[in-house]
């Protein structure tokens, strides 16, 4: 019986392509990118799923299983898409007022908010092994508020609750808009990446084939407009010898159009 349903599958719903994603993941990449995938491939259906335990290609049947991890997939075909750092983030009311953020000793005196792993990943970040890395003791690791929902973490970060370990891609858009800022540069001792998973046999499915070939495009293109904001937003070093207003730093440039 299960192998004429799965016969019945494999006629019907062969241009079904069911993807499991992380919450943020779907919501901050993959979702405002996937339009351009349906143009091209307008007889593909997409179905995109919220992880909320630990997805396997095989176990779930699932086409293509996107992870956030730091990268261990025994006995699967694994499609690494690009790394991601993990730092504290906070809103930027917390770095003055009565208790100031400037240090990661000063988190003694802040809330601890804790983004858990939706699906149970045990290698998930957390504050204990932050706080181990960098040296600060004599704080309750677990204390604070725990979620397992992105968007419920980052409506307390934002509404300055505390502080939270969070992945680059989740809060790039707040950073740029100094919604959230990093108290402190000092990211999680660990790599974590995002990878797609399929099997061999998926792989050879051409729905699975010709959105993986996208998914690469598309991670290669995130990954050279990253790199080419963070050159553009680094700091250029003092230049000294120039009078000015500011001594050691070249006077603004003045663009076509502005008034002086």
């Amino acid at each position: 019986m299960a192998v004429a349903v799965d016969r019945i599958r494999s006629k019907t719903d062969w241009n079904i392509l069911t993807i499991s994603a992380p919450a943020a993941f779907g919501a901050r990449w993959l979702v405002p990118r996937i339009v351009d995938f349906r143009t091209a491939h307008p007889n593909i259906q997409v179905r995109i799923d919220p992880a909320i335990r630990l997805m396997d290609p095989v176990r779930d049947g699932i086409d293509v299983v996107i992870e956030f991890s730091q990268g261990d997939y025994p006995g699967r075909q694994v499609q690494h898409l690009f790394d991601q750092a993990v730092y504290p983030v906070c809103s930027p009311r917390l770095l003055s007022g009565e208790r100031p953020l400037r240090s990661p000793a000063d988190l003694r005196e802040h809330t601890l908010i804790h983004f858990d792993s939706p699906a149970g990943d045990p290698g998930w970040p957390n504050w204990q092994s932050w706080l181990r890395a960098n040296s600060v003791a004599e704080i309750d690791p677990n204390r604070g508020p725990h979620f397992t929902s992105p968007n419920f973490t980052m409506q307390a970060i934002l509404a300055g609750h505390g502080v939270a370990l969070m992945a680059e891609l989740v809060v790039e858009n707040e950073l740029a808009a100094g919604t959230l800022v990093r108290p402190f540069e000092l990211p999680y001792p660990a790599s974590f990446s995002y990878s797609a998973l399929t099997t061999s046999a998926g792989s050879s499915n051409e729905p699975v084939g010709l959105f993986c070939d996208w998914l690469a495009r598309e991670a290669a293109r995130y990954v050279r407009e990253r790199e080419a904001r963070i050159h553009e937003e680094r700091p250029t070093p003092p230049v000294t010898g120039v009078t000015g207003d500011s001594p050691g730093r070249l006077p603004p440039i003045q663009r076509s159009g502005e008034a002086a």
